[in-house]
């Protein structure tokens, strides 16, 4: 018995090394990569001065220092030197770039929830869909007597060229992105449904602020009438609870919908002012602006959440409105517009029984090989048909009642 409780505290102990270590190699492999990005952009910036080998009057070749910003400087010379200093930086970046890079392909399974991550795919997501300064510079040396109207047009069309041949990698960049941002929203279950748990608590943090709110002064520019409305029966309702603890509890049991309008919102990259990255302020907005309604959640359950049929983000592709998911028909469909659509983000009505009635909004998300991957916020990691199956599987067994494309 004493020796497994030293082999214990030895596991425990040598858990809590590694993660130090991982930790300290995260804030190191941060401090390399800030540095890296500054280090390009402000050679980007400062790369005016370079010394090369030229020919004197007299024939003789002679190293010399060469500012292209100095008006002086003969277009020969100026060519020289912007030639020079577009091969020296491209080394130099290409150097750096694939350095830090295989870096972090070697821990990427040990920082993929760091946003260490997303920056080193921020990196190359720019090198691959966009021209550099020195690819500018270039296009201009090659292109001598071009005006600046041409030059624009070659630039737009290298681009496109640039896009087209590293679509593969940055489709693979973009889903590795996506994958990583998902993990990390719902890390620790911290999205989880009931009683007490941490959305509970997060629509608790609210009720003050609720209960001392001028609700007419709050909804005096809502429009349409209806609309204010809908929010004023909401403030009303929430202003009507006597305590934190049982405005919480009748809401969080039917916050899937709010949670995974949330959710998808963020992964569809809408813009801060659409989307608070804040849950409690995003609910709170939600309520105040009139889309989220004092509804009924089962049998006699009333609290504040988004209805069932409420479409939650605009422009968003609701499949049932055209689409019948009980049929053959219609689930072929739905996963012919899963396999054409631009989106790469949907929120999912569950429909466990095949009863052509949802119970539980959850998200999807199209991955790097091209799968649509079911995500449950309340399933705490653990993996199961609707946290981490496919959702083509899920359309043919019957289980999913819609799916709204957020475009």
């Amino acid at each position: 018995m004493v020796l497994q409780e030293r082999s214990v505290s030895s596991l425990k102990k040598d858990s809590q090394t590694l993660d130090t270590t991982i930790k300290t190699r995260t804030k190191e492999i941060t401090k390399e990569v800030t540095s890296l990005v500054n280090s390009i952009e402000k050679r980007e910036k400062e790369a005016f001065v370079v010394r090369v080998g030229i020919t004197d009057p007299n024939g003789k070749i002679i190293t010399k220092e060469l500012d292209i910003r100095d008006p002086n400087l003969t277009t020969e010379n100026k060519k020289i030197a912007e030639q020079a200093i577009y091969e020296r930086e491209q080394i130099k970046i290409d150097r750096e770039l694939t350095k830090a890079l295989k870096e972090f392909d070697s821990t990427q399974e040990k920082i993929l929830q760091n946003k260490i991550f997303d920056e080193a795919v921020r990196l190359e997501l720019n090198q691959l869909s966009t021209l550099s300064g020195n690819e500018i510079r270039a296009i201009a040396l090659e292109n001598p007597g071009a005006t600046p109207n041409q030059l624009e047009d070659i630039r737009r069309q290298r681009l496109k060229e640039k896009i087209a041949e590293n679509s593969v990698r940055i489709n693979e960049l973009n889903s590795l992105q996506l994958e990583n941002r998902v993990n990390a929203l719902n890390q620790n279950g911290q999205l989880s449904q009931g009683k007490d748990g941490p959305i509970a608590q997060t629509v608790k943090s609210t009720f003050e602020f609720f209960q001392k709110i001028d609700i007419e002064a709050e909804i005096a520019d809502i429009k349409p009438e209806s609309k204010k409305a809908i929010a004023r029966e909401a403030l009303l309702h929430i202003k009507e609870y006597k305590s934190a603890d049982q405005f919480a509890n009748d809401t969080q049991s039917a916050l899937c919908n709010v949670i995974s309008a949330w959710e998808a919102g963020i992964l569809a990259n809408r813009s801060e002012d659409k989307v608070n990255r804040n849950f409690a302020e995003f609910y709170k907005e939600q309520v105040l602006a009139g889309n989220i309604k004092k509804d009924t959640y089962g049998k006699d359950t009333v609290g504040v959440f988004y209805n069932s049929d409420k479409p939650y983000l605009e422009p968003t592709k609701i499949l049932s409105d055209k689409i019948d998911f009980s049929t053959d028909d219609g689930k072929a469909s739905a996963i012919n517009e899963l396999n054409s659509t631009s989106a790469r983000v949907a929120q999912i009505y569950l429909d466990y029984p095949g009863g052509k009635k949802g119970e539980h909004f959850v998200i999807a998300y199209k991955n790097a090989a091209g799968d649509w991957i079911i995500k449950d916020h309340n399933e705490n990691g653990k993996p199961s048909w609707k946290n981490g199956g496919k959702l083509v599987k899920a359309i043919e067994d019957g289980k999913i009642a819609d799916i709204r494309l957020v475009e």
